[in-house]
């Protein structure tokens, strides 16, 4: 029995996700659809629902990589013993 999967993301990210299976495939044949970007297309919906998780996330993570770290202060670059650290 195949296994069905659900797009669980809207219909732009659809045409997103196919648009950019259609740029990656490397099938010799392209009737064959036996390369990586089309084994997404033949995943289960736990690969599908993370990689439009992934994708709308993905924005936030790179704003967050960019954002200044706080500064250590010379108290923070001291060794501490480890009683220390629970207080």
């Amino acid at each position: 029995m195949p296994n069905s999967t659900s797009w669980v993301g809207t219909d732009l990210e659809l045409l997103d996700f196919l648009n950019a299976v259609d740029r990656h495939c490397a099938c010799a044949d392209p009737a064959s659809a036996a390369c990586g970007a089309h084994g997404l297309v033949r995943a289960d919906q736990a690969t599908i629902s993370r990689l439009v998780f992934a994708r709308r996330i993905a924005g936030r993570l790179r704003r967050e990589e960019w954002q200044g770290q706080p500064r250590l202060t010379a108290a923070d670059r001291q060794p501490r013993q480890i009683a220390d650290l629970h207080r």
